[in-house]
């Protein structure tokens, strides 16, 4: 009996697992950990209401409560997919495995992690209320008191026993790390092993997020990947900045605030024999995605952006 090799699963699996390390914000998929998925571009989110504490009575002892779990559907905002073909004469059954890998994995790292990125981000933005959007430029001789004070303000209305988490450029954080405001202690290990050792992984209990500017921005426009004359879309698709984007110098997450959601479909794979455009191996690569932020959450969001 001949080998039967289940590519598909292979390659669902591996990218699945790979996907979390590249993305910057593949911690908001936590919160989504009890969101029911079936396939397709629908996914049911869990809200659990219950009642409050009520008097304890000697008598008739404990007073009923009640609790209910719903669950909402919700349909995902992005569609996002791409078909990728090796000719025939370059790859074969005993090495396509390796090189399909290899070409799925640099897409997933370098196109797909980047553009999910972006868009969580961009849509956190759009969530964070009016009022906690301040525009600033950060200098060292006020960054850290600002960040500070941003940091304040959403404890003020989350409380302090939420965790949060601060997405914020390479530049803030090098201005922060060269901050005038506070005196820094030197990792004597570091120094000791012939390093000096000041990176600011954290404010307090508030993790620092170093991110790529270009995934810091309060729009994008995410292309179709269709052939386009006017210069409104373009073939190779991807993202970029809108044209009236600002940079998001840091963005403040309570850990429990964004529900992300981010499902890869079915890898299919098809061989020479039975892909019926060309010669060649071919892979269809889909991916949907979406960014939750319940309505009582959206408070606790706060950025500071660019003039």
């Amino acid at each position: 009996m001949a080998n039967s090799i289940d590519y598909a699963s292979i390659f669902q699996q591996e990218l699945d697992k790979a996907f979390v390390p590249a993305s910057v914000t593949g911690w908001m998929q936590r919160n989504a950990r009890l969101a029911k998925y079936a396939g397709g571009d629908e996914i049911k989110i869990p809200s659990l209401v219950m009642d409050g504490l009520a008097d304890y009575d000697r008598n008739s002892g404990y007073a009923e409560g009640d609790v209910t779990l719903k669950y909402t559907t919700v349909t995902m905002g992005r569609d996002r997919g791409r078909g990728f073909s090796l000719d025939a004469m370059d790859v074969d059954e005993s090495n396509f495995v390796a090189t399909a890998a290899a070409v799925m994995g640099e897409f997933q790292r370098t196109q797909v992690a980047p553009e999910v990125d972006a868009y969580n981000l961009s849509t956190l933005y759009a969530k964070t209320p009016t009022g906690n959007r301040e525009t600033y430029t950060p200098a060292a001789s006020t960054v850290y008191g600002k960040l500070k004070d941003h940091i304040a303000a959403v404890q003020e209305i989350v409380g302090g026993h939420v965790r949060l988490r601060v997405h914020l450029t390479y530049a803030a954080k090098a201005m922060l790390e060269k901050s005038t405001e506070y005196v820094r202690a030197v990792n004597l290990l570091e120094l000791n092993d012939g390093g000096l050792n000041t990176t600011v992984k954290a404010l307090d209990t508030t993790l620092l997020i170093p991110t790529q500017n270009a995934l810091m921005k309060t729009a994008f426009t995410f292309y179709k990947g269709l052939a386009d004359t006017e210069g409104t879309d373009r073939k190779e698709g991807g993202f970029a900045p809108a044209a009236d984007a600002k940079t998001i110098h840091w963005l403040i997450v309570p850990e429990d605030a964004p529900i992300a959601i981010c499902k890869q479909d079915l890898v299919r794979t098809f061989t020479p024999l039975t892909y019926q455009k060309a010669n060649a191996w071919h892979m269809d690569y889909r991916r949907y995605f979406e960014l939750i932020v319940p309505g009582n959450k959206t408070a606790g969001l706060y950025a500071c952006v660019s003039a």
